[in-house]
């Protein structure tokens, strides 16, 4: 192991995501790694920033790590929690989408646009599994 700090696998939010089981304690540790900024789902397939207002269609959104959930008492309450940097105001932003059955049409919108094969998986997931 390197006593390099900037190699510390816990500052990766992927990394420190990836043991979260709930979506409160995911939201709480990528706050915690400055995506604190709220990325909304619209139904035209873009994400709209809450910090500034500006939407940015899903598919020029870079996505810089995702994370599944699934509900404990529900497993078909499943989530993609996905962050990035809004490309307008620059905050570190966090999306959740739901797929499968309770998945709504924002949601279904932004998922057909989104691209995960460059992000960090925080996750054990399948891109395939949410397209």
């Amino acid at each position: 192991m390197s006593d390099d700090p900037s190699h510390d696998t816990a500052d990766r939010p992927a990394d420190a995501v990836a043991g979260a089981t709930t979506l409160i304690e995911a939201l709480r540790i990528l706050e915690e790694h400055d995506y604190g900024c709220q990325m909304i789902a619209r139904e035209d397939g873009s994400f709209e920033c809450a910090g500034c207002g500006t939407r940015t269609p899903a598919n020029e959104f870079h996505v810089a790590g995702f994370h599944r959930l699934e509900g404990a008492s529900d497993p078909d309450d499943m989530n993609l929690i996905v962050w990035g940097t809004c490309p307008c105001c620059e905050h570190g932003g966090v999306a959740t989408i739901g797929y499968g059955p309770n998945a709504g049409e924002a949601d279904e919108a932004v998922l057909q646009q989104l691209d995960l094969g460059e992000a960090e998986d925080g996750g054990s997931l399948d891109v395939h599994d949410v397209d």
